[in-house]
């Protein structure tokens, strides 16, 4: 039943067959059915965004269950985001932070960046900053976009002091390499004010957009659209400068 999971997430992710929801969440189905528990935990996924079937949070949540019971790391690592969540379940963040340390000592990274979640927010689990920022760099080193951002973010609000604002900015920098939207603002904010970097609106415009192509609709998309005005009149405003200072004829 694996190579079904294996087709669901081929049409799923359209890699090497054409995307299909619908076809990605019949043979996850099909592999669950089999015993595969990958494939109860792909289905779940389908249930909570409702791709290829009817949105079901409470059947997503089982499913997760199933997998976790039947031995699929990423199964405990979902479950653990339902209970902490609350979707199809009831919120319960030390259970939550129980699976997810479950999966992190398994290696999961997704796992361990969900567990710093909860380790920065002091939920299910005592407030650490320093557990949260070892868990995130953790997952960061793995390439994890919002691992990188939220690390970063402590730094820059002094959470985690062991590290200077210059690294911040570097992984700010890394995160929207990645692809985290608000990273990208607060490092475009950097180049636009010169703080910590040269000033370089050019620069800053084209983080400002990136932040906004990536994610449009994010809570702060807000900032990034007036950081992006400010910033294009900046630019125009130092070019005009320039100019003037330029000799005569």
């Amino acid at each position: 039943m694996a190579s079904c999971s294996m087709a669901g997430f081929a049409y799923g992710q359209g890699q090497g067959a054409a995307l299909s929801m619908d076809r990605a969440a019949a043979y996850y189905a099909q592999a669950c059915d089999g015993g595969n528990a990958n494939g109860c935990s792909n289905l779940g996924l389908a249930y909570i965004h409702g791709d290829g079937v009817a949105k079901d949070e409470h059947r997503a949540a089982a499913l997760f269950r199933q997998a976790c019971d039947n031995g699929s790391p990423d199964g405990c690592m979902n479950l653990g985001a339902a209970l902490s969540l609350g979707k199809g379940l009831p919120r319960d963040q030390k259970e939550a932070a129980r699976l997810f340390m479950q999966g992190c000592d398994g290696d999961d990274e997704k796992s361990c960046y969900n567990l710093g979640v909860l380790y920065r927010d002091g939920q299910g689990v005592s407030r650490d900053y320093g557990q949260a920022a070892a868990l995130f760099d953790r997952s960061c080193s793995s390439g994890d976009a919002s691992a990188c951002g939220n690390l970063a973010m402590m730094i820059h609000q002094r959470h985690e002091v062991t590290k200077d604002r210059g690294y911040a900015l570097d992984l700010f920098d890394k995160a929207c390499s990645l692809g985290d939207p608000e990273s990208c603002l607060m490092l475009g904010k950097a180049y636009q004010e010169g703080s910590g970097r040269d000033r370089d609106f050019v620069r800053a415009i084209a983080l400002f957009e990136r932040s906004l192509k990536l994610d449009p609709q994010a809570s702060f998309a807000g900032k990034a659209r007036k950081a992006l005005a400010n910033a294009y009149a900046a630019a125009t405003a130092s070019k005009a400068i320039d100019s003037s200072r330029q000799p005569g004829l």
